[in-house]
């Protein structure tokens, strides 16, 4: 043991980066020989200084405060400056870890020179400068070159410019231009379409509603009982307010009166329903109570309403009642003999029920419209837009004289870009609805040019301004570096693709003296540094190897020798044992072995890290079944009743033994979780996310709190007491090291007393 503490002592004194152990007061405890080294500083002065006095302009917080900021097993790397004892200062990079031991927490801060990267990065910086001068770039021939590339390539933009935009005349392509006036088209013709498809099928089903309600046996007999008492009534010489004071309380009246009532509040189309007597065009039923027993006012309408046999619709009108426009649908109510002795009369208003039905929906943008308008080509809806003398026209009060109306309102179908009533240029789609076949409405669906070519005036800008830019980036580079820096820059790629390859001995030509050539000579000499790093670290795996090896030979001989000298204890001294005696070897024996299952548990973990990973196509629900078969070999049907659901797991490219190794861990942990339940059901399945492939196991065990979830992939840490469940808490750690070397992420959920589920991702990049 003294002598694997000796080797790891060793490592870390020789380590090639400074080493400081901080308190969080920032005292230092501990550093080696490369931080005495780097410093100038001997141990003993270093032992009584504090990081303050070394570190100058790192952006910490006071080593108090960062130790409640850190988390385990999460560093933070940040950049500073160290200051020699001879007062020099020179860049680190510092990357600090937070270690928790039963005292109290520690700061792990790992410091790294960063002289020569800084120094490349100035180098480089000083070239970028040296690369924005024109007097470098350009001499007097190359000033001429630039001269004629310039004009060379303005004539060029400005002649692709216009074709991109206006097309070529001769040929099929057409230009954004027209391409975004076809697309407007189409879409503006969609939007009719679509609209007149809306309009014809509102229409069609008020015309179902009428016709229902007007042919309904019901109605048909109570309307003609009504309109008999009517005619009695004024027969026996009542005044006109004593026969509809009468009428009012007949049944016959108060059911015609709810169930029209109810079909206005209903539906929510009509602004009232009425029933005109045929014979004396005197309005008998009425939701609007003011009516009732006035001549309706458009005797025209009631005259064609009883030479139809189906339902009559009117064009919009303005009702006389309301100085508003409307549409009526009138239907004939026959008795039972087929005689007409009443007109069920439906009154919508077009500005509450059509206007919004076409002014709502995609494909107008902020500045379209749609009109609607009659045979005279007057507007049946209010106009979204003033005129040109600022006026807007109520409904039916103007005729547009449009192009776009006038051809819609003569039964054409069409797309057209023209001027509308407001004289300003739009692009419109027109088409006609036949509302019945006698007569019909036109429509039109219109938006602004400018709010349609708006974007592609935007966009002509920016090509503009990205091939001005790239003229002046063509001349200024193309010929200095297809000349200076081609073929320097080449031979340095081809190099670095050899490195990349494997070829660590290759070296870059060193053909020019400026940057390019300082770029070649730094390059080989970062060569040469990541081979001797890689020595370095060759050797300290090989040192780790020894160090693992001999942590647990060291550790081992001890412990089965304390195992096996408390075994013969109990075996041959039981009798003079009393029972604490018995119960106390017991205790050592088992907590030696669990020592034992630690070490080999953590040799697992350290050794993971540096594991060569062979990748292969694995047949996931596979690999999962043969888990779940290799565990449930060592639990008998009478021990436990698991239920295993294992759902469809995609394929995976992977790992085959590291994934074997999270599905062993997971698998195990639920049918150990889930020990005090009668039945446990664990659950094997998967899913995709935006970017990821991921797998779960669900079980229904013990479960867990959530504010501990981030707790559960540390290493030793457990959520339940060792004499609840038994283990050495490195399994979850396992698992989240073998999916993080697969670029994949870990993480859980659950609920106490009601299970977990850990999930865990492979990204599609890897997957096959």
């Amino acid at each position: 043991m003294q002598e694997s503490e000796v080797q790891f002592r060793n490592l870390v004194e020789h380590a090639g980066d400074a080493l400081f152990l901080i308190t969080p007061e920032g005292k230092i405890i501990d550093v080696n020989q490369q931080a005495c080294k780097s410093l100038g500083y001997s141990r003993k002065e270093l032992l009584a200084m504090s990081v303050w006095d070394v570190s100058v302009g790192v952006p910490l917080e006071r080593p108090e405060k960062l130790t409640t900021q850190l988390i385990p097993d999460q560093p933070i790397t940040l950049e500073g400056t160290h200051r020699r004892k001879d007062g020099t200062t020179f860049p680190v990079e510092v990357r600090i870890s937070l270690l928790k031991t039963d005292k109290q927490p520690f700061m792990l801060a790992l410091a790294r020179d960063i002289t020569e990267r800084k120094q490349a990065q100035k180098s480089a910086h000083k070239w970028k400068r040296l690369s924005d001068s024109p007097r470098k770039l350009f001499g007097s021939i190359r000033t001429k070159l630039a001269v004629y590339f310039s004009i060379m390539g303005t004539m060029i933009l400005i002649a692709a410019g216009l074709t991109d935009i206006m097309g070529l005349p001769f040929a099929a392509y057409s230009g954004r231009l027209g391409q975004q006036k076809a697309e407007a088209f189409r879409s503006l013709e969609l939007v009719a379409n679509v609209k007149k498809d809306w309009l014809l099928r509102w229409i069609e089903d008020l015309r179902d509603d009428i016709r229902v309600t007007a042919n309904n046996s019901l109605t048909v007999a109570t309307v003609d009982r009504l309109c008999v008492t009517i005619h009695v009534l004024f027969a026996e010489g009542y005044t006109d307010n004593e026969l509809w004071d009468r009428v009012r309380k007949e049944q016959d009246y108060q059911a015609l009166l709810a169930h029209l009532a109810c079909m206005q509040q209903k539906y929510e189309l009509y602004n009232k329903l009425a029933i005109v007597d045929a014979e004396t065009r005197t309005v008998v039923v009425s939701t609007d109570s003011t009516e009732l027993g006035s001549n309706f006012p458009h005797e025209n309408f009631l005259a064609e309403t009883l030479g139809s046999s189906d339902v009559f619709i009117s064009d919009i009108m303005t009702a006389s009642e309301h100085q508003q426009p409307a549409l009526y649908f009138s239907h004939i109510i026959n008795d039972r003999a087929g005689e007409g002795v009443a007109i069920l009369v439906m009154d919508v208003n077009p500005n509450d029920i059509i206007g919004p039905m076409l002014y709502t929906g995609a494909g107008l943008g902020e500045r379209g419209e749609v009109l609607l308008v009659n045979k005279d080509v007057r507007s049946l809806l209010s106009l979204k837009h003033p005129l040109a003398d600022g006026t807007i026209p109520e409904a039916l009060g103007y005729q547009i004289r449009a192009k776009p109306a006038i051809l819609a309102a003569s039964g054409h179908k069409g797309t057209i870009e023209a001027e509308d009533y407001r004289g300003e240029p739009v692009l419109a789609a027109y088409c006609y609805i036949p509302v019945t076949p006698e007569w019909g409405w036109g429509m039109v669906v219109k938006r602004d040019r400018e709010e349609l070519l708006a974007p592609l005036r935007q966009s002509v800008t920016y090509s503009l301004t990205i091939g001005f830019m790239g003229i002046v980036a063509l001349v200024g580079l193309t010929f200095w570096l297809a000349r200076r820096l081609t073929h320097p820059i080449l031979t340095l790629n081809q190099t670095a693709v050899k490195v990349a390859q494997g070829d660590l001995d290759a070296r870059a030509p060193v053909l020019t003296t400026d940057e390019v050539g300082h770029l070649a000579t730094t390059f080989n000499h970062m060569l040469q540094r990541i081979e001797e790093r890689t020595e370095e670290l060759a050797a300290i795996n090989q040192e780790l190897e020894a160090f693992s090896y001999s942590v647990s030979h060291d550790l081992r001989t001890p412990l089965l020798t304390i195992d096996g000298f408390a075994c013969i204890l109990l075996e041959d001294y039981t009798d003079r044992l009393d029972s604490e005696g018995k119960r106390v070897l017991q205790t050592i024996c088992n907590e030696t072995q669990n020592m034992g299952q630690l070490i080999d548990d953590l040799l697992v973990f350290s050794r993971l890290g540096r594991q060569e990973m062979q990748f292969t196509h694995i047949d996931m629900e596979k690999l999962a079944r043969s888990v779940v078969d290799e565990l449930m070999r060592h639990i008998s049907d009478d021990e436990r009743q698991i239920q295993f659901n294992i759902g469809t797991l995609p394929p995976a490219y992977s790992d085959e033994s590291m994934i074997r190794q999270v599905f062993m861990n997971l698998i195990s942990n639920a049918i150990k979780f889930t020990a005090h339940k009668e039945t446990a059901v664990i659950e094997i399945g998967s899913g995709k996310s935006q970017d990821d492939t991921f797998y779960y196991v669900k079980d229904n065990g013990v479960g867990f709190d959530m504010k501990h979830a981030d707790k559960m992939f540390g290493v030793f840490q457990r959520l339940h007491s060792a004499d609840e469940f038994e283990g050495t808490g490195v399994g979850l750690a396992l698992v989240q090291r073998i999916i993080h070397r697969h670029g994949g992420r870990v993480w859980a959920e659950g609920k106490v007393n009601e299970g977990a589920t850990i999930y865990f991702t492979l990204p599609r990049s890897i997957l096959p």
